[in-house]
């Protein structure tokens, strides 16, 4: 994943779930070695997002915002 090592975090939050889960598999095949996590609207969406081995998958209505970011916080070590 050339030129984006600094990157540490991806949040993906697209309107089209089979679109997500294509640019999941192609950060993947790049071989990004970040966390990458995803938002969802519906359980059967989250736990597709979960198969993929994504580091994150937050519901849209329920948890997306604070659980990215609480998320980021635990891995980066700041509170």
């Amino acid at each position: 994943f050339h030129g984006y090592e600094k990157i540490q975090h991806i949040l993906l939050d697209m309107p089209n779930h089979k679109e997500q889960m294509i640019a999941i598999q192609a950060l993947q095949d790049l071989g990004y070695p970040g966390h990458i996590a995803a938002t969802a609207r519906f359980p059967d969406d989250i736990s597709e997002l979960q198969e993929l081995g994504i580091g994150s998958a937050y519901s849209i209505y329920t948890e997306a915002g604070i659980g990215f970011a609480t998320k980021v916080c635990e891995t980066t070590g700041r509170a």
